[in-house]
């Protein structure tokens, strides 16, 4: 049975293959007409195949009707771009298919596979698609840039990690506390933060003792009981609720009638 086939040349020409006669013609338009015309070659070859090929060019159609190409030799040739840089496989129409990492997720980008992905983390804000998909699985968590040739994010001002996934804490807490996320803090204080999406991202300082304040920049005063059976130190009043606390050092200016460290002692009225 004779098959004919249509392709082209790198040079732009049309031509047809007769399996059945083993010959190739040109294909020609008329430019007046445009009626295309088949030109024989001027002698025959000197030569024949001895068999006919094993194999044809083989593809899939799509529903919109493109022919997607899929022939071995292909890939082996290296006719994808670049050869996928090495970092993906070349699949049908010469398109890169790039390698993924053990979690499954893409690790290598663009046409050839040349450029590296960063690392994903739940989005600290993205666009709303469904229901509740506020915070969608996003690379650098959307709170910084990617770096296509170290695959490293660059996080915004306030944002740190791999995948810029949580905040920072103030100054580094001024290395009078730790930083901590939301979840531990509150089970540090007896309470419970663990189903909102943000208990591991959202973070905060937990101070040392004798400092206070979002970044642990304030010093605390000396506090006690009220001298006069008020509201001292137990209900989170400095220098026994009897004067003001200068952060910047620690130390208490008493009220009138009062004095101590803590203002702690009551003076004696004539």
């Amino acid at each position: 049975m004779t098959s004919y086939y249509l392709f082209s040349s790198f040079a732009g020409n049309v031509y047809i293959a007769d399996s059945g006669n083993n010959r190739i013609r040109k294909v020609t338009v008329s430019a007046s007409t445009g009626a295309a015309t088949t030109s024989a070659p001027s002698s025959q070859p000197s030569s024949q195949p001895s068999s006919t090929p094993t194999s044809h060019p083989t593809g899939d159609i799509e529903s919109w009707g493109q022919i997607v190409w899929d022939q071995k030799r292909h890939r082996q040739g290296g006719m994808c771009e670049n050869k996928c840089s090495g970092h993906g496989t070349c699949e049908k129409n010469y398109n890169c298919k790039c390698f993924e990492g053990m979690n499954g997720e893409a690790e290598w980008m663009g046409p050839d596979c040349s450029q590296r992905v960063c690392a994903y983390d739940t989005a600290w804000v993205g666009d709303v698609v469904n229901a509740n998909d506020l915070h969608p699985w996003a690379e650098c968590s959307n709170k910084g840039l990617c770096d296509r040739k170290t695959g490293l994010c660059s996080c915004f001002v306030g944002y740190e990690g791999v995948a810029c996934q949580r905040t920072t804490c103030p100054n580094g807490c001024n290395d009078r506390g730790t930083c901590w996320p939301e979840k531990h803090l509150a089970d540090k204080a007896g309470r419970t933060y663990d189903a909102p999406w943000d208990a591991l991202k959202h973070v905060g300082c937990l101070c040392d003792a004798g400092y206070r304040g979002p970044a642990c920049d304030f010093h605390e005063c000396p506090s006690g009981s009220d001298p006069l059976n008020g509201y001292g130190n137990e209900a989170g009043r400095d220098c026994s609720g009897r004067g003001i606390c200068n952060y910047a050092d620690g130390t208490c200016s008493c009220f009138s009638g009062f004095y101590g460290t803590a203002c702690q002692y009551t003076t004696t009225s004539s």
